[in-house]
């Protein structure tokens, strides 16, 4: 019996070339936001390709946020900057497709925040720490009210991830953040007791910002985060 032989990917198909040709040429800068791309007419002379295979290249770039496709007599395919949004929803559909567990979700937290937490420090604004502070006191405030409890956690951590001014991190942590908002499985680690360490936890982080200690906010979201991974890792058995 012959060996069997793994099956390696065969080569990309015209319409495939096309696409990734547009593509490159849209992030080497020749054609910017706003600039139409070649009509689909001229696209098909330049390709020897079909108009129909020319729209499903053209249709890849608009589903990978590169364009933008206008219909009508003045219409075409315009290159437009990607929006977060795009990849805050392409990070949620892969972690509910792939129910992907809380822990786990709490180590990408802990991997992410604190340096959100440090950058919030470098970043921060008087009128910001003044949000963060209405915010916080809320949360201690609501420790008798789980659902108002978990929805201001949501908002505070959120807030931070906005003051660190870094875009691709907000695209990574908000979908995560939502997953987790919803999740019914910290039901069973967010006791009484928990929610009084949550609630000192955010106050040390409170307190480096308030200094503007870039370090000390780091580990002392780091050290938020691990504590509550390893008490949901032990729930989930």
């Amino acid at each position: 019996m012959a060996p069997k032989t793994s099956k390696l990917p065969g080569p990309l198909n015209a319409r495939e070339r096309l696409r990734d040709s547009l593509r490159a040429r849209i992030l080497d800068g020749e054609f910017l936001a706003g600039d139409l791309l070649p009509a689909e007419r001229t696209l098909v002379e330049e390709s020897g390709l079909s108009r129909g295979s020319v729209r499903e290249a053209i249709r890849s770039l608009e589903v990978e946020g590169l364009i933008e496709i206008n219909r009508g007599r003045f219409g075409g395919s315009r290159v437009i900057v990607p929006r977060r949004d795009r990849l805050v929803h392409l990070v949620d559909i892969f972690v509910r497709a792939n129910d992907v567990s809380l822990s786990s979700l709490l180590d990408c937290r802990a991997a992410i925040e604190p340096m959100m937490a440090r950058l919030a420090a470098r970043h921060m604004e008087d009128a910001e720490i003044k949000k963060l502070e209405v915010l916080h006191q809320s949360f201690i405030d609501s420790a008798d009210d789980l659902l108002t409890y978990r929805k201001i956690n949501y908002e505070w951590h959120l807030q931070i991830a906005r003051i660190s001014r870094n875009e691709p991190l907000m695209a990574l942590i908000e979908p995560i953040l939502n997953v987790a908002l919803e999740s019914t499985a910290y039901e069973s680690v967010t006791t009484p007791a928990n929610r009084q360490r949550a609630i000192a936890a955010h106050t040390d982080v409170m307190s480096a910002l308030r200094a503007r200690d870039e370090a000390g906010a780091s580990l002392a979201m780091e050290a938020h985060l691990t504590s509550y991974s390893r008490l949901t890792r032990e729930a989930e058995g």
